[in-house]
């Protein structure tokens, strides 16, 4: 099972013990400490699994890409020499090559945006684990608090510094939180911008060479020659002077 997915079960956990503790009776400061932490781990929720397994689509795409470029490399070497005399060898390897070269391109991309995507699923699992180790310790001072309080034998003063300690860990803890959490949000935002930009390119690449492709550059329709095979009824039906279906020959 992957490691990241976890992540979101550990936020939930995170959230979990920072309410419980806001909830246990204590100084208003650490209680208000502590609800400002569940709301940073809110911010910084999100899922690690998921933003990995987006970086992964990216990149998984490239095999695919490769089989492409092998399907068509092996469906020219199945064309005969006689065959690529009327077609046009040159032509084709050229056409070949230049969509070879932006697949290449392509495959580059998708390596580009799946790293992102990597990273960014790395920051959101160290959130949680962050989170999830903090928000324990926090509880923690939370129940020496109220057991302070209310065991026998500890001192007004132990019980003090217990809370003091509490109050001043609970606010480094939640200010810690909210650097994480802008951090996080620059980091998640960029990479979704970058993903977002990439499929608007493909999309964009895509309807232009399609285009380009089959508009000729000089303005003039392809001279295409007639191709007729032996045996085969021809339909010259709709075209100027053609009276009908014929047989070749016949």
């Amino acid at each position: 099972m992957d490691v990241y997915s976890s992540g979101t079960g550990l936020y939930t956990t995170s959230l979990a013990m920072c309410v419980a503790s806001a909830a246990i009776p204590n100084s208003p400061m650490f209680s208000y400490a502590c609800r400002m932490a569940a709301a940073a781990i809110g911010v910084l929720y999100s899922s690690p699994s998921d933003i990995k397994g987006c970086g992964d689509g990216w990149k998984g795409l490239n095999p695919h890409i490769e089989k492409t470029k092998t399907a068509i490399k092996d469906a020219a070497k199945s064309v005969s020499d006689e065959e690529w005399k009327k077609m046009g060898r040159e032509e084709f390897d050229a056409a070949y090559k230049q969509f070879c070269d932006e697949l290449d391109k392509c495959k580059g991309m998708n390596d580009a945006v799946g790293g992102c995507m990597d990273g960014a699923a790395k920051m959101s699992f160290a959130g949680a684990l962050v989170s999830t180790t903090g928000s324990g310790i926090l509880f923690g001072f939370a129940m020496a608090a109220m057991a302070s309080k209310v065991v026998p034998g500890i001192g007004q003063a132990a019980s003090l510094a217990i809370q003091s300690a509490g109050i001043t860990y609970a606010n480094i803890f939640q200010t810690g939180l909210k650097n994480m959490a802008t951090k996080n949000l620059k980091v998640l935002g960029a990479a979704a911008m970058i993903a977002a930009m990439a499929g608007q390119f493909f999309s964009q690449s895509t309807q232009q060479k399609l285009a380009t492709a089959t508009t000729p550059a000089n303005g003039d329709m392809p001279a295409f020659e007639q191709v007729m095979i032996e045996g085969l009824p021809v339909s010259t039906k709709g075209l100027p002077g053609a009276s009908g279906t014929k047989t070749p020959g016949g």
